[in-house]
C-alpha cells in the first residue's frame, strides 16, 4: 500500500531528540509539502518515489534523501549551511528556487542549480510564509 498524505502538509521538528524518519516505499502528498527540521539534524529518508501534487519547500537544517524519482510542481529550498537534500533519482519540476546563499541540494554527487524565479514581492519571504501563501492559492512564481 502506498504512503499517502491527503492534503497540504507541514513537518516541523525542532528539538533535542535524535531520530531518523524513514518512509519505506513511495510517498504521495496531495497538496503542498513543507519540511523544516532544525537543531538536531534528523534525516527524512524516502526509499521510493516522492510525488507532491503541489510545491515542495525544504528549509533550515533539513536532511532529505529520496532514492526514487521526485515529482513536484516547484521545488523551493531555504537550507542553512547545516541542511542537505539529495535526490538520487530524477527530479521532475517546473522550477527549482533557492532562497538562501547556501545550496546544499544535490542529485547524486552533482549540485543542483536554480532554475526559475519567484515574483519580486515574494523573494524575501521565509519558507513557512511561502507555504502559507501557496495554501491560500497565491501565485508566487514568474
Amino acid at each position: 500500500m502506498p504512503n499517502l498524505i491527503p492534503k497540504h502538509t507541514l513537518i516541523v521538528h525542532h528539538g533535542n531528540e535524535y531520530k531518523a524518519f524513514k518512509i519505506d516505499g513511495n510517498l504521495t502528498v496531495n497538496g503542498h509539502f513543507f519540511i523544516s527540521i532544525s537543531d538536531i539534524y534528523n534525516p527524512l529518508y524516502i526509499t521510493g518515489n516522492l510525488i507532491v501534487n503541489g510545491d515542495l519547500i525544504i528549509g533550515s537544517e533539513t536532511f532529505l534523501f529520496v532514492e526514487g524519482k521526485t515529482t513536484v510542481r516547484h521545488l523551493i529550498h531555504s537550507l542553512s549551511d547545516g541542511g542537505y537534500a539529495n535526490f538520487i533519482g530524477d527530479i521532475d519540476s517546473e522550477s527549482i528556487v533557492s532562497l538562501s546563499e547556501t545550496s546544499n541540494i544535490y542529485k547524486g554527487k552533482k549540485s543542483i542549480k536554480s532554475k526559475g524565479k519567484l515574483l519580486k514581492e515574494y523573494e524575501e519571504k521565509s519558507g513557512f510564509e511561502l507555504f502559507e501563501l501557496l495554501k491560500q492559492g497565491e501565485k508566487i512564481f514568474k
